[in-house]
């Protein structure tokens, strides 16, 4: 049987740190947030305003959302040929998205949070 401190090494695998490296999305904040970003949707269009909702994965539990309201925000897209598309714009929202066994939102008879806008943590 191990002893407890072979069983914390294997932990210690398991607890890695969230990094944008080497990711097609990586998010800058004016404040070090944690946030790394998952999934990007959005909407541009001639003479309109540009629309795009980012989901985000956080290790923090203590995250304090209302802090990133206003905040300044650059989003960098990798294109094919490994350059860069940035996109600047002021955070308009954040809120958690709760987690739900996939089995239960299945059987949900209300809107899906899965179409609201989240930042959903690990």
């Amino acid at each position: 049987m191990p002893d407890d401190t072979s069983a914390d090494r294997l932990l210690d695998h398991f607890d890695v740190e969230l990094t944008q490296h080497q990711r097609l999305l990586r998010l800058e904040l004016g404040a070090p947030a944690g946030l790394l970003p998952h999934r990007l949707v959005g909407e541009e269009a001639v003479s309109a305003p540009f629309r795009y909702r980012l989901d985000c994965l956080c290790q923090r539990g203590d995250l304090e959302l209302k802090h990133l309201i206003g905040a300044p925000a650059r989003l960098a897209i990798r294109q094919a040929d490994a350059s860069e598309r940035p996109l600047h714009a002021l955070v308009a929202e954040a809120a958690r998205r709760p987690r739900w066994p996939r089995s239960w939102i299945t059987t949900s008879t209300t809107p899906s949070p899965a179409f609201s806008p989240t930042i959903a943590q690990r």
